[in-house]
């Protein structure tokens, strides 16, 4: 049998993947989140979030679009 290997996607980092692949676990006893938001939140992917400010909305937003009356511009799009 052979191993299963994942592959990460372009532009992805290996922490992103993992989150993603522990998220979608098929089986709910296992995924990642089963015993609280918390389990998700302490993911190594999140580690530069400050969850209080964020809590209390102190963060700036890392992108706002400059066309906000329509929602469906594509030019942000790669």
């Amino acid at each position: 049998m052979n191993p299963i290997v994942k592959s990460v996607p372009n532009g992805w980092s290996e922490n992103a993947a993992d989150l993603i692949n522990k998220l979608i676990v098929r089986k709910d006893d296992q995924r990642l989140g089963k015993n609280g938001i918390s389990e998700i939140k302490n993911h190594e992917w999140f580690d530069e979030i400050n969850w209080i400010e964020l809590e209390n909305h102190r963060l700036e937003a890392p992108f706002i679009p400059v066309n906000i009356e329509d929602y469906f511009d594509e030019s942000y799009l790669d």
